[in-house]
């Protein structure tokens, strides 16, 4: 039996005492005047005081059963079980039975000739209290009783919620009972403890076992099915957050009131982090808590005070596909969550073998692992460190890897970050300048495929060069990209062709100058709808300011991150624009540089599966312009910055042509190859399972049960040689252990609406105080009112003088 208000209990004692003591001061001794005459009366009167006296006990009992009762019912008693209550209440009745009955017996002594009216209310009362009883005894023992004599607690509908994100795999090392030290991790102990819940359960209970994946919950047949539900759980890399969960859960629960009528339990098995609990849904939760106010919410905690973890944080290439000779940026920050330590970190990459993978034996024999780069990193308490390696020298083709942190831990998990790249032969680039202006492309030619790096091989970029005339003989789809230098006006076929280019996955850059002018103003093939919707902007007169420069507000585009390290314009004021087009972007057209004048400079815009990118002023003006004046200076001097603006932009146009070889998990894979001759495919997953058969469908490979972390790779059915493949890796927040406060619980769950315990003794104690059983305050509240009655009718008839 427990108390809700156990304060109360001292309360009533003390004013239990409050009747006694004034009735003792209030008692006088009486004065003696010896009156030989009055010897008769004074007998009568001893008599008379003897009975009041009895009056005065009686009445000073129920008074202070009156106080025991009201501060026992302010105080919220409740028992464990709904047998124990239904005893207790036939207690409580009984003795309150016996009590009448007592008082009616003295009722009858004590009050000669006897009182119909006193006598009748005492009766009834009595009579009362012994019909409540038989009551509450056949409501006990008739078939229809959820409880019978015998059962030791009410059957409940229960769902057990076990965390099952990545967290949950932090270990912790235990000393057993004969002495052996073992590690075990929070998802295990959860389990555990799930286990032994379900099995000391009431019979005839309902139990659910939920993971955090957010699948729909369900009653197990029996406790076996529920106890090998729970062995079966495993951690789920894509795990919805508890609140979702909890909120299906409640759903549940509440959808299976019609169909019985048990008491409603849900058990949480969670390490109480922070991650798990975060949610938009924080607040539909507690609503839906608060109308289901029958429902008990246990929180049980199996975390780890003062957890000691090394972290990785996710991974950045520079590059997801480069070209041969290239190299790609690894950067990594590492993290030590407890004291100062060091640890290596070694970069390896799958070396090439061109059988593996393949089934053997039941088993995935995966290709062999090569150390090519490694480092010692120190850290101090609580440290961060940013580790960066370098990948190159690679060959053709698609090249697994993972960055792994050695050594010891706790939550080995996040010791891992895996990488996919794909290195390709130079992407081929079509330059379309005006006619007879070989310098109009030669400024762009010489930064995406230097002489020196065609020569040995190494260049990025395969460049080929057209004047504007030929553009319709070329066959668009062999290019990765198309440069328009300078264009002419461009005839609505011309338009047709390279929209249809942009909108298969390819590039197109458009840089605007004085070949655009139809007069003084920009010609009418760039204002059709054709060229509107290409561009994604709307030309307007040209500017011709004293000065400008270009100027970058936002470096977060991958045009100009390299730019980020500057952080200032002045590596533009060296190079000025004196003429440049009026644009004005259209919906989906995104600024990325301005000039001086706020005019846009730079604008990109999707089309299809591929990108345009407009610059408002020539990218390619000679060193000597004749019979014209100069648009700018932006390729005089040393003219590094348009340098790097053009190779910027090159690979941001084939980057949108790219396939996409890194993801986290739950995202979609979507890999296009419209030119692959395979169309069948195995796609071997990281952990030990059966192979995938993929299907090329129109020139894509699409896959969604990204749900594991870790390289997924690719062949062809036959082809061993045709080979694809991408990674997975979990976001940081899915190891992050930062422990949850009170404040964000009660913002999910409400204040004072759930019970938290760390072990199968706290559970105990805390379903005592919840469980439905029996709750005694109505009961109490009217037992009061019964004494209370009794004691103003007996002080009533007892007061009216002696007789």
């Amino acid at each position: 039996m427990g108390f809700l208000n156990p304060l109360m209990l001292m309360v009533g004692a003390g004013l239990v005492g409050l009747p006694i003591l004034l009735h003792l001061i209030m008692q006088q001794k009486p004065r003696e005047y010896p009156f030989p005459a009055l010897r008769f009366v004074q007998e009568r009167l001893s008599t008379n005081q003897r009975r009041l006296r009895v009056r005065h006990w009686m009445l000073l009992f129920l008074r202070c059963l009156a106080i025991v009762l009201l501060a026992l019912a302010f105080a919220m008693p409740s028992a464990a079980t709904n047998q124990f209550g239904t005893w207790l209440t036939l207690g409580l009745l009984a003795s309150v039975a016996l009590v009448s009955l007592l008082i009616l017996v003295a009722t009858l002594v004590l009050t000669r000739p006897w009182n119909r009216i006193l006598l009748a209310s005492q009766s009834v009362i009595l009579t009362a209290l012994i019909i409540s009883m038989v009551s509450v005894y056949a409501s006990f023992v008739s078939p229809s009783a959820v409880v019978k004599p015998g059962m030791d607690q009410t059957p409940v509908s229960a769902v057990v919620l076990v965390d099952t994100s990545p967290r949950m795999l932090y270990e912790l090392a235990r000393e057993d009972e004969q002495g052996t030290v073992q590690s075990e991790s929070r998802l295990s102990q959860a389990t555990g403890l799930a286990d032994w819940l379900i099995r000391q359960l009431p019979d005839d209970s309902d139990v659910a076992v939920m993971d955090a994946s957010g699948r729909e919950p369900f009653f197990s047949v029996d406790v076996a099915s529920a106890a090998k539900r729970l062995s079966s759980l495993a951690v789920n890399f894509d795990s919805l957050s508890l609140v979702e969960n909890l909120e299906m859960a409640v759903e549940f629960l509440d959808s299976q009131r019609e169909e019985n009528l048990k008491p409603l339990e849900i058990y949480v098995f969670t390490d109480l982090t922070r991650e798990s609990w975060k949610s938009r849904r924080q607040k539909q939760l507690q609503l839906r808590l608060a109308e289901v106010e029958d429902l008990s919410v246990y929180l049980v905690d199996v975390s780890v005070e003062d957890p000691v973890n090394y972290q990785m944080d996710d991974l950045e290439l520079s590059s997801e596909c480069i070209s041969v000779g290239g190299q790609v940026n690894l950067s990594v920050r590492v993290l030590r969550h407890g004291p100062a330590g060091e640890r290596p970190i070694h970069l390896y990459l799958d070396k090439l073998q061109p059988g593996k993978p393949f089934r053997q034996d039941g088993k995935t024999v995966f290709p062999d692992e090569k150390l090519v780069r490694m480092a010692a990193v120190s850290f101090g308490e609580d440290g961060v460190q940013q580790v960066g390696m370098t990948v190159k020298d690679l060959p053709v083709g698609i090249h697994h890897g993972v960055v792994r942190l050695e050594g010891a831990d706790s939550l080995v998990l996040d010791n891992e970050r895996f990488f996919t790249i794909q290195v390709r032969p130079p992407r081929p680039v079509l330059l379309v300048g005006p006619e007879n202006e070989d310098a109009a492309y030669r400024n762009v030619e010489v930064v995406l495929a230097p002489d020196e790096l065609v020569e040995s091989g190494e260049a990025a970029f395969d460049v080929t060069n057209r004047v504007q005339s030929r553009l319709l003989d070329e066959k668009l789809s062999d290019y990765s990209s198309v440069f328009l230098l300078d264009p002419g006006p461009l005839s609505s076929v011309e338009w047709s062709s390279l929209k249809k280019f942009v909108e298969a996955g390819g590039g197109l850059a458009v840089a605007l100058g004085e070949n655009a002018k139809s007069g003084f103003s920009i010609d009418s093939s760039f204002l059709g709808e054709e060229a509107r919707e290409v561009l994604g902007v709307e030309i307007g007169e040209a500017w011709t300011p004293p000065e400008a420069y270009l100027t970058v507000s936002d470096y977060s585009h991958p045009v100009f991150q390299p730019y980020k390290r500057f952080e200032t314009d002045d590596v533009w004021r060296d190079f000025p624009v004196y003429q440049h087009w009026g644009l004005e972007p259209g919906s989906g057209t995104e600024v990325l540089a301005r000039f001086s004048t706020r005019q846009p400079a730079v604008t990109s815009k999707k089309l299809g599966e591929g990108t345009v990118v407009c610059v408002a002023t020539p990218l390619s003006e000679p060193g000597q312009v004749k019979g014209r004046k100069r648009w700018n200076d932006l390729t005089t001097g040393q003219w590094w910055p348009t340098a790097l603006l053009i190779d910027e932009v090159a690979k941001y146009l084939v980057a949108a042509g790219n396939n996409r070889l890194n993801y986290r998990v739950g995202e979609n894979v979507i890999l296009r190859d419209e030119k692959q001759k395979t169309s069948e495919f195995l796609m071997y997953p990281p952990r030990n399972e059966e192979p995938s058969e993929l299907v090329d469908e129109k020139g894509e490979l699409r896959f969604r049960f990204t749900e594991t972390v870790g390289n997924y790779r690719i062949k062809g059915i036959g082809a061993p040689l045709a080979r694809k493949g991408f990674s997975v890796n979990s976001p940081r927040e899915q190891t992050n252990l930062e422990s949850v406060d009170e404040s964000l619980l009660e913002a999910c769950l409400g204040k004072g609406r759930y019970k938290l315990a760390r072990n199968r003794e706290e559970i105990l104690r805390e379903q005592s105080f919840v469980r439905q059983g029996k709750k005694f305050f109505p009961l109490l509240i009217t037992l009061f009112g019964v004494i209370l009655l009794m004691e103003l009718i007996l002080s009533n008839r007892f007061y009216r003088g002696l007789s």
